[in-house]
């Protein structure tokens, strides 16, 4: 794997023939499963909510990560959450370009 001109060190997974970065936040190593299983419905980060529907099995087998990891993360769920303010914040803060006044 290459990443801005230089390799990134690989490992093959322990329970899984995966190869994933060396020092990656967090792996989650597992399987699909034949099984599928109702899910939702989920609240979305515009406010709405998806339908519930059959979703596919993972069966977990490994989960790995670097001591202090740093995990990127959303909230869903019931609208409005924090999300959902900070969009009408970006939305009240960020002004359209001023049009160019040209002759």
């Amino acid at each position: 794997m290459c990443l801005g001109g230089e390799g990134v060190e690989l490992v093959r997974g322990s329970t899984v023939d995966v190869e994933y970065p060396a020092n990656a936040e967090l792996v989650i190593e597992g399987e699909l499963t034949s099984e599928y299983v109702r899910e939702g419905p989920f609240g979305d980060h515009v406010g709405v909510y998806s339908i519930a529907k059959e979703y596919p099995v993972v069966r977990v087998k490994a989960i790995y990560s670097r001591r202090d990891p740093l995990i990127p993360v959303t909230v869903t769920g019931r609208p409005v959450l924090e999300d959902g303010n900070i969009i009408r914040f970006g939305t009240r803060v960020v002004k359209p370009p001023p049009k160019a006044n040209t002759p």
